[in-house]
C-alpha cells in the first residue's frame, strides 16, 4: 500500500455530509485534496454563487481538476458530489485507470435524514423538491468490477 495512490469518491444526497467526511478524511494533510462541482461557484470572495446554467460547466471543471491533481502526483484525492447515477462516476473511475489510482466509492446516501432535514443541513440552502429529485434518481450500484460479480459456469 505505501506508494498507492487513491481516488474517494463521496455520494450523497445534498445535506448528507459529504463536505464534513472530505474534510474528515484529508484533514491537514498536503498529499491530499477535495474536490467537488460546487467548488465551482466560489467567487474570488469565497461567496457561493450558485447558476444552475453553469451546472455542467461545473461538473466539467471538476472532472479536469480531478485529472489535475491526479498529474501532479496527490496520494489522495476525494471528489464529493451528490454522484446519484452511475454515469455520473464513470470519468471519475476511468481517470483512476489512466492514471494508476485505486477507487474507493463510499455512500453517504440520506445518513438517515428525511428530505426536509437533509434540504435544512445543506449549506447552500437547497430546497426540498431537489433532495426528492435526488432520491429518486439514486442508483445504488454504481461501482462494480470484474471482480465483484459471482463466477458462473466455472468449476
Amino acid at each position: 500500500m505505501g506508494s498507492d495512490k487513491y481516488i474517494v469518491i463521496i455520494r450523497g444526497l445534498s445535506g448528507a455530509g459529504k463536505t464534513t467526511l472530505a474534510d474528515i478524511i484529508c484533514g491537514n494533510n498536503d498529499a491530499c485534496v477535495t474536490i467537488a462541482a460546487d467548488d465551482y461557484f466560489y467567487n474570488e470572495d469565497g461567496v457561493y454563487e450558485f447558476d444552475a446554467e453553469q451546472l455542467r460547466d461545473a461538473h466539467d471543471w471538476c472532472k479536469t481538476e480531478t485529472e489535475s491533481c491526479m498529474t501532479q502526483g496527490f496520494k489522495t484525492i476525494v471528489v464529493h458530489n451528490t454522484f446519484t447515477r452511475r454515469w455520473e462516476v464513470e470519468p471519475y473511475i476511468q481517470l483512476a485507470s489512466k492514471h494508476n489510482y485505486r477507487v474507493i466509492v463510499t455512500s453517504l446516501f440520506d445518513s438517515g435524514k428525511n428530505d426536509a432535514e437533509l434540504a435544512g443541513r445543506s449549506e447552500h440552502g437547497i430546497e426540498i423538491y431537489n433532495v426528492r429529485n435526488q432520491r429518486r434518481r439514486w442508483e445504488s450500484d454504481v461501482f462494480r468490477t470484474e471482480d465483484d460479480y459471482p463466477r458462473r459456469g466455472r468449476g
